[in-house]
């Protein structure tokens, strides 16, 4: 069946081109672990307007599956309504029943979002059939939303082959708009990006922006953008002879953040960004970041050369 869609007129969210800088936004929560629906907005818009092309909420680092399907599609509702531009937005739709991903997927279609990123099930051992079909069920019989596969087989256990995204790619047409690949391979990434021409290829890791975008890749979904997202576009638009100094400290943050590991240390770089507190509170199982912990990363943020004033007050 085919399942490709007509051409998308000049103002549908389609039109928006699937590239280029994508924070993995942090979620806010109250101290009753719900969705702080007015700080997330004000970040959003603080990272539109800071060097991002769109961004992704509810994935991984904005701690995604930890709340539950209706609190992410009113918060999802209220953004949109607080004036940030569906067409800019990439929710992720991670659940390990179809038709929750079904739901959270018929949202951002409702809401004119751009695409919808796409985790497969990740709780029962799954096959490539078994992948297949729950992303038939969550896309539903008559897709009108892009879809993004999330390539992240250390939470979720499964791997997506190229076998697999062809034969994805020949059932959803052109409606499997891209992949993001997390595995932190950089080998896999540009090889992606080679097999799969037609598909926005995202890595997830920052220093591999740049040699996926020579080979052709569409940019990238992070979570250590919501804080050095104006460099990252500083480096896309600097001249080769300038990328250096902004490469080192790209990595120096990177390094910095991945030998904390998960969300945390993001939320506390925010939070010093902001010079707002809340932004520490983490929803269980996720613990907040020690204070020690917490007054270091700063310390190797700053001493990277990211100690430009707060976004937000």
């Amino acid at each position: 069946m085919d399942r490709s869609p007509r051409p998308a007129p000049p103002d549908a969210p389609a039109a928006m081109p699937l590239r280029g800088i994508v924070a993995a936004a942090v979620t806010p929560v109250t101290v009753d672990l719900e969705i702080d629906v007015p700080r997330l907005v004000a970040h959003l818009g603080w990272l539109l307007a800071n060097g991002c092309d769109m961004v992704s909420v509810f994935g991984t680092t904005g701690e995604g599956p930890s709340f539950s399907v209706d609190a992410r599609c009113a918060a999802l509702r209220a953004v949109v309504a607080a004036g940030i531009p569906p067409r800019r937005l990439l929710p992720a739709a991670m659940a390990s029943a179809a038709l929750e991903a079904r739901r959270l997927a018929e949202e951002a279609t409702t809401l004119g979002c751009r695409a919808v990123l796409m985790l497969p099930p990740f709780y029962y051992p799954a096959d490539s059939a078994g992948v297949a079909r729950f992303l038939d069920v969550a896309m539903g019989p008559k897709p009108t939303i892009d879809m993004i596969l999330y390539h992240i087989p250390a939470l979720s256990r499964f791997a997506f082959d190229t076998e697999l995204i062809a034969r994805l790619r020949d059932r959803h047409g052109t409606r499997l708009a891209g992949i993001k690949d997390s595995t932190g391979d950089r080998a896999h990434t540009l090889a992606l990006a080679r097999r799969f021409p037609e598909i926005a290829v995202f890595t997830g890791t920052d220093l591999d922006l740049l040699p996926l975008l020579a080979a052709g890749g569409a940019g990238i979904i992070g979570g250590i953008p919501n804080v050095n997202a104006p460099t990252l576009r500083t480096l896309i638009d600097a001249p080769a002879e300038h990328r250096a100094d902004l490469e080192m400290r790209i990595g120096a943050l990177f390094d910095a953040v991945v030998g904390f590991g998960g969300p945390m240390p993001i939320k506390t770089l925010v939070a010093y960004l902001h010079r707002d507190d809340a932004w520490l509170q983490a929803v269980p199982p996720i613990s907040p970041q020690p204070e020690s912990d917490r007054a270091a990363l700063i310390e190797r943020f700053v001493s990277a050369g990211f100690a430009f004033e707060a976004g937000l007050r």
